[in-house]
C-alpha cells in the first residue's frame, strides 16, 4: 500500500513537472542575406533577399500569405463596387533618412553617419524581434555616432532609425 502511494505520488510529480515545461515555441522569423524596410506616412515597403517566392491569397476578408515575411495589414479598395479586390498603386518613396552604417559585419562596434540635420530614435532588435537597445540621437550636434556591440551575442540585429517626421529606415547588422 505504501509503495503504491509512493508510486502514485511520483507519477503525479512527474506529470505536473512535464506540464510546466516548454520545449519549443513557434515564432516566425527569417534570417536573410539582405533586406530593407522603408516607411512613408501610411506606406511600408519591406523586402527580404533569400526567401523563396511566396504567394498571397485573398478571399473576402481572409488573407493568407505564404512564407516568413508577413504583411501587417492589407488595404482593400471597394470604391469601384467590385467587391473588394486588392489594388496596387505605384507610390514614390521619398527617402529623407539618408545615412551610412559601417562596418557590416562587425566584431565590436558599428558606426553610422547622418547626412541631414534632425533628431533620430534608434531601436535595435535581435533576431527574435526583442528590443535590445533604444537611444535618441541629434545629428545637429554630431553627424557621426557609434554603438558598442562587444557585449552582445553573435547574430543578426535589426537597426531601425526613426526621424522626427516618423519616417524610418532599417539596416540589418551582423555581429560576429
Amino acid at each position: 500500500m505504501l509503495n503504491n502511494m509512493r508510486r502514485l505520488l511520483a507519477i503525479i510529480t512527474i506529470w505536473i513537472s512535464a506540464i510546466s515545461l516548454n520545449a519549443q515555441s513557434i515564432e516566425r522569423s527569417v534570417i536573410g542575406s539582405a533586406g530593407n524596410e522603408q516607411k512613408k506616412t501610411s506606406i511600408i515597403l519591406s523586402s527580404t533577399v533569400g526567401e523563396a517566392a511566396v504567394q498571397t491569397l485573398t478571399k473576402t476578408s481572409l488573407t493568407i500569405t505564404q512564407g516568413f515575411q508577413q504583411s501587417l495589414a492589407s488595404e482593400t479598395d471597394t470604391s469601384d463596387g467590385g467587391g473588394g479586390e486588392d489594388t496596387t498603386s505605384i507610390v514614390e518613396l521619398n527617402e529623407t533618412i539618408i545615412m551610412s552604417l559601417y562596418p557590416n559585419p562587425t566584431h565590436s562596434s558599428v558606426n553610422f553617419m547622418f547626412k541631414s540635420d534632425d533628431k533620430y530614435t534608434l531601436e535595435v532588435f535581435d533576431g527574435n524581434g526583442k528590443l535590445v537597445q533604444a537611444e535618441e540621437y541629434s545629428s545637429v550636434e554630431n553627424k557621426e555616432q557609434s554603438v558598442a556591440l562587444q557585449n552582445w551575442e553573435n547574430g543578426v540585429y535589426h537597426f531601425r532609425f526613426l526621424n522626427s517626421n516618423q519616417e524610418t529606415t532599417n539596416f540589418r547588422v551582423v555581429k560576429q
